[in-house]
């Protein structure tokens, strides 16, 4: 898989992970989470890592934007829904970067790319996760969305987003 991995086997590629009801101390209503991962690699110390794919630069800001999606696919598979896949303990979360850097085209239908392919660990935080599902409960649970906020992270991402 990669060199900065524990030895291990990709165990699950492209799978669908749904968790079961959230339930936040303070909050009235319930969440759930479902998303698709890329990869689950299995360690021969029998851990899980969820490792999600990357195309472009890894030294640009939206790396951090993708720490929250490996957290939610994390909490799902060690909290899974009835039926769902279910997997713990996960114990790495990464993002792997595949970076071009040059094309060949040898025949009309086969391209190729040279890249540089870096991985960018994510440190696990699941209390400030469970506290960021706080704060999205709470949004969900108001009668009237928040006005936008210069300081607010996702609202300056929605801003560079809407300029394409």
């Amino acid at each position: 898989m990669h060199m900065e991995l524990p030895p291990g086997v990709v165990k699950y590629g492209e799978k669908w992970v749904e968790s079961k009801n959230v339930i936040l101390k303070g909050h009235s209503d319930t969440c759930f989470i479902k998303g698709r991962f890329d990869v689950v690699v299995q360690f021969d110390d029998g851990t899980y890592g969820v490792i999600d794919y990357k195309t472009g630069n890894p030294e640009g800001e939206s790396s951090c934007l993708y720490t929250r999606q490996l957290h939610l696919y994390a909490f799902a598979l060690e909290n899974p829904a009835p039926g769902a896949l279910g997997l713990s303990p996960i114990t790495t979360l990464g993002l792997l970067y595949f970076h071009p850097q040059a094309v060949s085209q040898t025949r009309i239908d086969w391209l190729s790319f040279d890249a540089e392919i870096k991985l960018i660990k994510v440190e696990r935080n699941d209390e400030e996760f469970l506290d960021f599902m706080g704060r999205v409960l709470s949004l969900l649970e108001s009668s009237m969305p928040p006005a936008p906020n210069a300081n607010c992270g996702w609202c300056s991402y929605v801003t560079k987003v809407d300029k394409y």
